[in-house]
């Protein structure tokens, strides 16, 4: 009789590096290697790094572009 509504769960403004690493297909070493070369932006938060979902896909959308 009633319906049910999925709980909508927000998606993450910022991931770890494990996430980071899943979500482009790449090791967590190539990630470190890529904040390093500065080609990769991430946030500092304590001691834990963080990566706006929105820089990961504007990284993205640079390296489409160089291609």
């Amino acid at each position: 009789m009633f319906r049910r509504q999925p709980e909508l769960t927000p998606e993450p403004i910022l991931l770890n590096t494990r996430q980071t690493a899943k979500l482009l297909n790449i090791s967590e070493r190539t990630v470190f290697t890529l904040i390093k070369e500065g080609k990769l932006p991430s946030v500092k938060i304590g001691r834990c790094l963080r990566f706006s979902v929105a820089d990961l896909e504007a990284f993205i959308t640079q390296a489409r572009e160089k291609q």
